[in-house]
């Protein structure tokens, strides 16, 4: 899920990047709901997922929700030029938040189930 979330937030931050790439509501909705079931998740399985785990997915899910936040203005701003670059620098920096989650996530894991990373 966390996989996938990076991913499609890796692929919405290049077309917000790339000035002739359209970037449609559904991609943003996908993301939203991707959202939507970390947020179940971690309500479902908080007594059983190891503390580190929820820790970093919880900070997945708050950076998600503000990365969706982040793509939405610019959208909405995207006439206004300056303001539109403004928030790409924002819209990277959330992203950069996903993908450090998303190692961090991982390690964990792995750390949980003392397997070495490769």
């Amino acid at each position: 899920m966390v996989y996938r979330t990076r991913n499609g937030a890796r692929t919405l931050n290049e077309a917000m990047h790339a000035r002739s790439a359209s970037v449609s509501r559904s991609e943003i909705q996908q993301l939203r709901e991707q959202h939507s079931e970390i947020k179940e998740l971690l309500f479902e399985e908080i007594a059983i997922l190891p503390p580190a785990i929820f820790r970093i997915l919880h900070s997945q899910g708050h950076a998600l929700h503000s990365y969706c936040v982040a793509v939405e203005r610019i959208l909405h701003q995207r006439g206004k030029r300056q303001a539109a670059m403004n928030n790409l620098d924002s819209l990277e920096e959330g992203y950069l938040l996903l993908d450090e989650g998303y190692h961090q996530l991982t390690e964990a894991i792995r750390a949980e189930l003392g397997v070495s990373g490769g």
